[in-house]
């Protein structure tokens, strides 16, 4: 099979959709089946991919997003195919005789410079592992991965504005592409549920979730990363940006109980810092924490492998995660780690004894003690990780993956 890969972000900015989509690269190289993998991105975010270029099944197709003409048809094609999708969504009902509106989405369709691009390249798939596609409507079947739909849940964590571009460009992936993959059973039931989507139109595959998902794995000594960030050597860890519903508040008053109570803990947290991290800020000088806890913002993978390694405990209080990369990286690097009770977290970690309720700052304290005091508890930690790695390592992967390509390529053949 031939694949095509667009990869629209190759940074740790992107947190995990970079990672997920370094997942599904690696896997696209590992299958015997796949003997082409057309790999498509941004000239600009080419950086981030070089370690994969020179592979031997790899073909670069880099694309100038930033050309005037590229980026102008990008951008026209982008409001027609919106604009049809608003009116068939929200005002058809009303407006049945515009039915010219329809010749809209071919024109978008027509206009959209990836169409050339993709059409060229005679591949027997488009993959795109994030949850909107840069086409639709043309000849080469799309499959998307769509990761949550978290504003349906939490709609207070969004402007209005957000959700109404959300539930627009969701709505345009869910029609237009011609398979979904998800890695987890609820966002697959959102999915049907709010889109109104088939269920076989979306599919579980996950990925090797005991392989590494980093461009390497290099990691920095402690050492090293005490010198350069100014931390303490003891410390707990919680990798993520900081968007509102990573839960940041709830940690920072279990860490002010903890310090009422007298254990010092070194809060690190690592990831990218939107528009949020003022109120994290805030509260971190309202709760007096500012000598014990310390934002990195974005380090490079190593780093953050080397905070994996030497962390106490890494602590995951998320209020919502389709999957969550922090928890199969600490497990898969080491560290010890408690996390949220939601959605996909406790299936993944596999033992409630070491999962808390995300909005009781005394039970994630409870944990966190647990964590780094009780030397049984630790080393049950430990050994859980391992078990959990075991099972997800017997996970075939490949065949899932490989059996919605041959249907979706199959599907469109006839």
């Amino acid at each position: 099979m031939k694949i095509g890969l667009y990869v629209d972000y190759s940074n740790m900015k992107a947190g995990g959709i970079f990672t997920y989509s370094v997942g599904v690269l690696k896997l696209l190289i590992s299958m015997n089946e796949v003997e082409e993998i057309y790999l498509i991105y941004p000239r600009d975010q080419e950086e981030g991919l070089k370690p994969f270029l020179s592979e031997s099944k790899i073909n670069p197709v880099a694309v100038d997003r930033k050309r005037f003409s590229f980026k102008y048809l990008s951008i026209l094609s982008f409001f027609f195919h919106t604009t049809f999708y608003v009116y068939q969504t929200y005002f058809q009902k009303y407006f049945p005789n515009f039915k010219r509106l329809h010749l809209l989405r071919n024109f978008a369709v027509r206009l959209n410079p990836y169409r050339r691009v993709i059409d060229s390249l005679k591949i027997d798939l488009l993959h795109v592992p994030f949850k909107v596609s840069p086409v639709y409507g043309i000849s080469t079947p799309v499959i998307t991965t769509m990761h949550d739909v978290q504003e349906m849940h939490f709609p207070e964590f969004f402007t209005s504005q957000e959700r109404i571009d959300r539930s627009i460009t969701y709505k345009i992936a869910a029609d237009e592409s011609d398979h979904i993959v998800v890695s987890f059973d609820h966002v697959k039931n959102d999915i049907v549920k709010y889109f109104h989507v088939p269920p076989e139109k979306v599919s579980v595959c996950r990925l090797p979730l005991s392989d590494s998902w980093f461009v390497n794995d290099k990691f920095t000594p402690i050492e090293e990363l005490i010198k350069k960030y100014g931390i303490e050597k003891d410390f707990i860890l919680y990798p993520a940006a900081t968007w509102q519903h990573k839960n940041h508040m709830t940690l920072l008053k279990a860490a002010a109980l903890l310090k009422k109570q007298n254990t010092h803990i070194f809060l690190v947290c690592t990831g990218n810092k939107n528009e949020f991290y003022k109120k994290i800020e805030e509260e971190i000088e309202n709760l007096d924490l500012s000598n014990s806890v310390k934002f990195l913002g974005v380090v490079p993978e190593e780093d953050l492998i080397g905070l994996y390694k030497s962390t106490l405990l890494t602590v995951i209080p998320t209020l919502y995660e389709a999957g969550s990369g922090p928890l199969f990286e600490a497990m898969r690097y080491g560290s010890p780690v408690i996390c949220s009770n939601v959605t996909s977290l406790p299936e993944t970690i596999g033992n409630t004894e070491y999962t808390f309720d995300p909005l009781n700052a005394d039970d994630i304290v409870n944990k966190i003690q647990m964590g780094i005091k009780n030397e049984q508890y630790f080393k049950a930690n430990l050994e859980n990780s391992k078990a959990r790695m075991f099972y997800f390592s017997t996970y075939n992967s490949s065949s899932d993956f490989l059996s919605l390509y041959k249907k979706v390529g199959i599907d469109n053949r006839l």
